[in-house]
Parts: structure tokens; C-alpha cells; sequence
């Protein structure tokens, strides 16, 4: 069975980003400077355009840059399609606003599959179902490898339940220990896996 992890590229790093309130605190100095630039007249005006105007233009983009995050909930940046890093830090911060930004859960989720029938190793069928808590950790490979990681984890968790199942037998002798219903730890162990 091949798995994500050895297909895998998308490797999981830190993003940018500063403070958002320093960047409130430099918005609030700006904001005057810009004020009195613009009230000293004509005189002054090749100089307003000059810098004053430019400087307003970059402020007002910059204002797209501030992220408010919950805690559990990490960002994935992307600069111009490609992977600029993720944000996890809870709180108020400023990344590069040129930046798309995607939002992902890091909350455990708890999931059932449906009840199964499937052949044991000894072709007797079994119905099973299985309960699956996930969560995701690596925020890159959950965006970029897969197309929805939530049905990605939904039809692995069918999948594996599957195979387990079909490897062993259902119920052994006193001596078989292999069995699905003797050696229950070694079963979640291969569901884990």
C-alpha cells in the first residue's frame, strides 16, 4: 500500500510575521505625518506627490497583511503560488499581505466509518466499523499533497480498516494470538500504522 508519507515533498516551515500591534503603533505615527504633509499646501506639493502619496498607496496595502487567529487554527501562506510558510502563532500578527492565505484546523476531529463487511483472512465475513480521532499536523502536506485532507483520512481510515481485517482471522485457538478478537492492542497498533 503506498502511503502519502513517500510521495510526500511539501515540507512544513514558519512564516513571516510581526506583531500586529507594532504595526498598529507605526500605522498610528504614519497617519499624522501623512496629515501635516498634505496641510502644508502648495509649496510643498512636488513633495507630497513624491513620497507622500506612494507612502499612502503602500499603507493601504499593507492594512490586507493583518491575520486574527484562534487558538488551534494555523494560516498557509502563498506568495504568488508558491509556499511562503504558516503561521500558527494564536493571536493578532501582520504577515506580507501580498501573501493568499488558506486557514486550517488543528482541533482533534472524531470520525466513524461506515460498518464494513469484509473477509477475514480465512474468507468468513466480518462486519467492522472503526472510530478514527485525527488531527492534522503538518499544515503544507494537508494543503498541498492531497486535495481534501478530510476525505483523504476518511477513505485511508476504510482503506486500512480493510486490509487489517482481510490479514488476520477473526477468531483464533488458544494458541493464536494473531487474531482479530486475541491480540486487540496489535490491531489498533496496524490501524494506527
Amino acid at each position: 500500500m503506498n502511503t502519502l508519507s513517500e510521495h510526500s515533498s511539501a515540507r512544513e516551515y514558519d512564516a513571516f510575521f510581526l506583531d500586529g500591534w507594532l504595526i498598529v503603533f507605526f500605522y498610528l505615527l504614519l497617519i499624522p505625518a501623512l496629515l501635516f504633509a498634505w496641510s502644508l499646501g502648495r509649496a510643498f506639493f512636488p513633495i507630497i506627490i513624491g513620497v507622500a502619496v506612494p507612502l499612502a498607496v503602500i499603507l493601504g496595502v499593507a492594512l490586507r497583511g493583518f491575520v486574527i487567529l484562534e487558538p488551534n487554527i494555523a494560516v498557509v501562506l502563498t506568495f504568488f503560488g508558491r509556499y511562503a510558510g504558516t503561521l500558527r502563532r494564536a493571536g493578532f500578527s501582520w504577515c506580507n499581505p501580498l501573501c493568499e492565505r488558506q486557514k486550517i484546523s488543528l482541533r482533534v476531529y472524531n470520525q466513524t466509518t461506515a460498518t464494513l463487511k469484509v473477509n477475514d483472512k480465512s474468507g468468513n465475513p466480518v462486519e467492522v466499523a472503526a472510530v478514527v480521532a485525527w488531527c492534522v499536523r503538518n499544515t503544507a502536506r494537508a494543503t498541498f499533497d492531497v486535495e481534501n485532507h478530510a476525505d483523504f483520512v476518511a477513505i485511508q481510515s476504510e482503506s486500512a480498516l480493510r486490509q487489517v481485517v482481510s490479514s488476520r482471522h477473526y477468531d483464533g485457538d488458544t494458541n493464536d494470538r494473531n487474531s482479530l478478537r486475541g491480540d486487540l492492542e496489535a490491531v489498533a497498533q496496524l490501524l494506527t500504522e
